[in-house]
C-alpha cells in the first residue's frame, strides 16, 4: 500500500477522466489532474475529494482494515446464501425451433417419458424446501412448460401446502412462448400466488418469425401472430382480474434486429410492456451453428446499442418512460450493490450459489446453462441426494473458482467488481471453463456498457444522467 493507497483498479474514460474501483465495489471518477494528486499522495487532506476517497476505501488509514471487513460482508452477502432461484424443466417438447435456442428442443417428442412426472416433481420440491434461504423463486422453464400444466399445478399446490409449516417467501415464474395459453390455463395462472410470466418478442413480425420458427402439425406457421394474440388475451385477463402477471419479454438481438430498434421499442409499448430486456447472442447450442444468418460483428452490436439507448432517451424526453432491464441492473450494481441479487454481473457466477436447475429426468445441474451441455459435465447429482450433499460436490467449487474474476486476467480491469464471466459459455465455445476473455466479444460488450454508464455518471447535468437515474431498480 504505497503512499497509503490500497489495491485499486484504473481504466481510462472520455474527457481526460479515469474510473477507479476497489474490491468493495466502490467507484469514483477523477480528472487526470486529480488522479495525479491522489496517486502521488498530494491531495489536500481537508478537501471534500480526499474525504470521499477515504469514505470509499481508496485511502488507507488506521481503521481501514476493520471498516473494510464489515463493508465486504455487507456488499458480498449474495455469496453467503443458499440457492434462491430453482429452475424446473418440465418437458423436452416445444412447438418452436428457434434458431438461437439454448435448449435444443425437438417438436417431435410426444411420449410421457420426456416430461417430468409428479413423483419426480415432489422430490424436486422437497429438495428446494431444504434451502435455509428465506426467499425462494421456483421458475418453470424450457422447453415449453405449459405442455405439462398438470405438473405445474401439482408443484405450486404441493409447495404452498408444505410452506404452511416452514413459512418462506415463495415466488413462481413461468417462462413460456405463450402459444398454448387459453382461458382455462389463464384461470389457473391467475389463481396462483406470486406468479409472474415472461416471454420472448423479437419485433418485427418478419424478424420474429425468422428467429423463432413455430411448427404446428409439421407445418411452419407465424409465431408472431400467435404471440401477439396471446399477449392481448393475457392483457384482457389482467384488466378483468385487476392483476398484472405478464411483466416482461426478452428480445434476443440477431443480425435482422440491428436496424429495427425503433420499431421494436414501439411494439413493446403497444403491447403493454413498460420495460425491455435485451439479450445478445451467445455460443450455446443452436446459435453457435448459425453464424452466417444470426451473428454480427462487435462493432455492429455496439452501434446498435448506441442507437437503441438514444431512442430510449428520446422517448424519456417526451415523457414515455421505459425501463431498460439490463441497464437497470447494471446501474443498481454500481450505485446500490447491496440491493443487487441478479444472476448476471456476479462473481463468482450464479451457478449453485444462487441458481440450481432440475431436469425433467431428475438430474440436477449447477445452473440452467449447465444443463444444456450434452456431456453432463455440469451435472451435480440427482434428486435422491440432499441439498447439503449437493453443495459439497466438487463441480460446485470448481465452477466458483472458474467464475471468480479476481482469479482471472479480468482482475486488472476497473470494471471487475461489476462484471462476470460464464464458465459454461467458455466451455461451449472453447472446450475449457478457464479462458482469457479479455478483448473477446464478452469483454468488448461489457466494457462498452460500463464506459457508457460511468461517462454519463460523471456528467450529472444531462438528460442521459436523468434517464440513468430512472433506471435504478425498484
Amino acid at each position: 500500500m504505497k503512499n497509503n493507497i490500497p489495491f485499486i483498479r484504473v481504466n481510462k474514460l472520455q474527457k481526460n477522466n479515469k474510473i477507479l474501483t476497489n474490491i468493495y465495489w466502490e467507484s469514483i471518477v477523477l480528472k487526470n489532474s486529480e488522479f495525479d494528486l491522489y496517486i502521488n499522495n498530494k491531495l489536500d487532506k481537508n478537501s471534500s475529494l480526499y474525504q470521499e476517497l477515504f469514505d470509499k476505501f481508496f485511502i488507507n488509514k488506521d481503521n481501514y482494515i476493520e471498516k473494510s471487513v464489515e463493508e465486504y460482508k455487507k456488499r458480498f452477502w449474495i455469496n453467503f446464501i443458499w440457492p434462491t432461484l430453482h429452475i424446473i424443466v418440465l418437458t423436452k417438447w416445444c412447438n418452436h425451433q428457434c434458431k438461437y435456442c439454448h435448449a435444443a428442443a425437438d417438436y417431435r417428442y410426444s411420449d410421457d417419458s420426456l416430461s417430468m412426472n409428479k413423483a419426480t416433481a415432489k422430490k424436486v420440491v422437497d429438495i428446494i424446501l431444504q434451502s435455509p434461504s428465506k426467499d425462494l423463486t421456483i421458475e418453470f422453464q424450457w422447453w415449453e412448460p405449459l405442455v405439462n400444466m398438470e405438473v405445474i399445478d401439482f408443484i405450486i399446490n404441493y409447495t404452498q401446502e408444505q410452506n404452511k409449516k416452514i413459512k418462506k417467501n415463495i415466488n413462481y415464474a413461468l417462462v413460456s412462448n405463450l402459444t398454448l395459453i387459453n382461458d382455462e390455463i389463464l384461470e389457473k395462472l391467475f389463481s396462483y400466488p406470486n406468479l409472474s410470466i415472461s416471454t420472448s418478442l423479437d419485433w418485427d413480425k418478419k424478424t420474429h418469425d425468422f428467429n423463432r420458427l413455430m411448427i404446428h402439425k409439421d407445418k411452419l406457421i407465424s409465431s408472431f401472430d400467435s404471440l401477439e394474440e396471446k399477449i392481448k388475451l393475457i392483457r384482457q385477463w389482467e384488466e378483468k382480474k385487476w392483476k398484472k402477471i405478464l411483466y416482461w419479454a426478452m428480445w434476443v438481438i440477431t443480425r435482422k434486429t440491428l436496424s429495427n430498434y425503433k420499431e421494436l421499442v414501439d411494439s413493446y409499448i403497444k403491447l403493454g410492456f413498460d420495460n425491455i430486456f435485451l439479450k445478445k447472442l451467445n455460443w450455446l447450442w443452436f446459435a453457435s451453428k448459425a453464424k452466417n444468418t444470426l451473428w454480427y460483428s462487435d462493432e455492429e452490436l455496439l452501434e446498435f446499442y448506441k442507437n437503441y439507448f438514444w431512442y430510449l432517451i428520446e422517448l424519456y424526453w417526451k415523457g414515455i418512460k421505459i425501463k431498460e432491464w439490463f441497464l437497470s441492473i447494471l446501474i443498481t450494481k454500481i450505485l446500490s450493490p447491496e440491493k443487487t441479487n441478479f444472476m448476471d454481473l456476479r462473481s463468482p457466477c450464479w451457478a449453485w450459489i444462487w441458481q440450481i436447475a432440475y431436469d425433467y429426468t431428475g438430474k440436477i445441474y449447477t445452473c440452467d446453462e449447465g444443463r444444456m451441455a450434452d456431456d453432463d459435465v455440469f451435472k451435480i447429482w440427482n434428486i435422491n441426494n440432499s441439498l447439503e450433499e449437493l453443495v459439497q460436490n466438487e463441480i460446485v467449487w470448481t465452477m466458483m473458482d472458474a467464475s471468480t474474476v479476481e482469479s482471472l486476467p479480468c482482475d486488472i480491469c476497473a470494471y471487475a467488481p461489476y462484471c462476470w464471466v460464464c464458465p459454461i459459455e467458455s466451455y461451449q465455445a472453447r472446450g475449457n471453463i478457464y479462458t482469457n476473455q479479455i478483448f473477446d466479444t464478452h469483454c468488448v460488450f461489457f466494457k462498452f456498457l460500463f464506459d457508457y454508464t460511468f461517462n454519463v455518471l460523471s456528467n450529472k447535468d444531462t438528460i442521459e444522467y436523468e434517464f440513468l437515474m430512472y433506471q435504478l431498480r425498484k
